[in-house]
This record gives structure tokens, sequence and C-alpha cells, in this order.
């Protein structure tokens, strides 16, 4: 024990020894309370920090939450367009089985036209046949007209 604080064993009496521990508990009392006051303005402290910690984490979410909802409604705008224009061409298109229909209506009219188109070649050869005949014919007229012509002349001398 530390000398000079603890009496020597001749000088307790009961009252000295009740005021000794009194003191002891007022000194330990007094210990604990600041002990007890420190520990609670640390827990203070601590809360005070992680109340500021929520707060800056909650306006991070925040933050976080609109940008996310931005780029949802940009998103979301794009894919719209995307799907209008994808209706707007899809109005536009025809069934397969419609166009392939269409294909082979065009093909019977084509060898329709071919057909027809044969059959007056045909007509235009038969009919410049007959012209080049007709030609012909006059070119041996004249030719005989002018044999006729020669043989007068040859007479008339």
């Amino acid at each position: 024990m530390v000398q000079g604080k603890i009496k020597s064993m001749s000088e307790w009496t009961l009252n000295t020894l009740k005021k000794y521990v009194i003191a002891k508990i007022d000194g330990n009392d007094e210990r604990y309370k600041q002990e007890f006051d420190n520990q609670k303005l640390a827990v203070k402290d601590a809360l005070a920090a992680q109340k500021e910690l929520t707060n800056a984490a909650f306006n991070s979410s925040e933050k976080a939450i609109v940008k996310a909802e931005d780029s949802q409604r940009t998103y979301n705008q794009g894919h719209n367009d995307l799907s209008k224009k994808m209706e707007d061409q899809y109005k536009l298109m025809i069934p397969r089985t419609e166009h392939q229909g269409a294909i082979r209506a065009m093909d019977d009219k084509n060898q329709d036209l071919n057909k027809k188109i044969d059959a007056l070649s045909i007509r235009l050869t038969a009919i410049e046949s007959r012209g080049e005949g007709r030609s012909s014919l006059w070119g041996y007229i004249i030719g005989g007209i002018g044999a006729v012509a020669i043989i007068l002349s040859f007479i008339k001398k």
C-alpha cells in the first residue's frame, strides 16, 4: 500500500475505517462517474457521426436514384421511339405469302405480255414480208416498163 495515505495500523478505528471506505467509495464514484460521462460523450459523438454518415449515405442514395430514374427515362424514350418506328415499318410490310402471290400474279402477267409480244412480232414480220413482196412487185413492174421502153426505143430507130 502507498505510505502517507494509509495510516499505520495503530491509528485505525472504526470511525477512521468508515471515513476511509467512504472516501474510497466517493473517489471511485467520482472516477466511475467521470468514466461514465466520458463513455456517454463517446456514445453521443459516435451516434452523431453515425447520423452524419447515414445522412450522407441517404443523400448519395437519393442522387443515385435520380440518376437511375433519368437513365431509365432516357432508355424508355429511346425504346418507345424504336417501337414506334418498328410499328410504322410493320404497317408498310406485307406478309410473305401475300408477297409471293403478288410476284406470281406479276409473273403470269409478264408471261401473257411476252406471248402477246411474240404474237405481235410474228404479225409484224408477216406484214413486213408482204410489204417487201409489194416492193418487189413494183420493182418488177418498173423494170418491165423500162425494158419495154428500151425495146420500143430500139424499134423506133
